[in-house]
């Protein structure tokens, strides 16, 4: 019950703003006032499918047992490059530099790949959104002990030393920021 209110709560705004926009582009033959409400159109729908995309990813993280065939064998040495490779353009939009650091050796884990590109690329968002224009953002592999650590770091602001307990819980932002968001990365 309360996943399905969170999720109602958290696709009414888009949908809304979906609708307020049509509307505009519907009731004008200004080509300037239709092209502002469909780029306001195109945002909102990227935001309704990330939104959509963490409600599914946090519905699966949540579940106890993984579904037969979950997981592989993953060369993360390999893998990550990849994954961050493909966050290259928005990076560029955004006008951070993101590069990645890693071992030239293989890094092999079982892990699902579809959750591990969903984690790396909440954490990689969280960095486009937050760190600012002509920040540097690094993901990076090493060997830690007998484990691997994946890290995401950048040069941005920060979260305020009171505000990181609640990091992880779902539907949390950090007041006062100015970015829309759910909470959920």
């Amino acid at each position: 019950e309360r996943f399905i209110a969170d999720a109602a709560h958290q696709l009414r705004t888009p949908l809304a703003g979906l609708s307020v926009h049509a509307e505009r582009a519907q009731a004008t033959s200004d080509p300037a006032t239709i092209t502002d409400a469909l780029n306001h159109i195109q945002r909102l729908i990227l935001r309704a499918n990330r939104t959509s995309s963490q409600l599914l990813a946090l519905t699966r993280a949540q579940t106890a047992e993984h579904e037969a065939g979950d997981t592989e064998l993953l060369n993360l040495a390999t893998l990550v490059p990849e994954l961050v490779g493909q966050r290259v353009h928005d990076a560029l939009a955004a006008d951070i530099d993101l590069g990645y650091e890693g071992p030239a050796g293989p890094l092999w884990i079982e892990g699902d790949r579809h959750r591990l590109q969903e984690m790396l690329d909440n954490l990689i968002d969280n960095g486009l959104r937050y760190a600012g224009r002509g920040s540097l953002m690094t993901a990076s592999l090493s060997r830690e002990g007998s484990g691997i650590c994946l890290a995401v770091e950048d040069n941005g602001p920060g979260v305020p030393p009171t505000w990181i307990e609640r990091l992880g819980e779902r539907f949390f932002r950090v007041p006062g920021s100015e970015e829309q968001g759910s909470g959920l990365g």
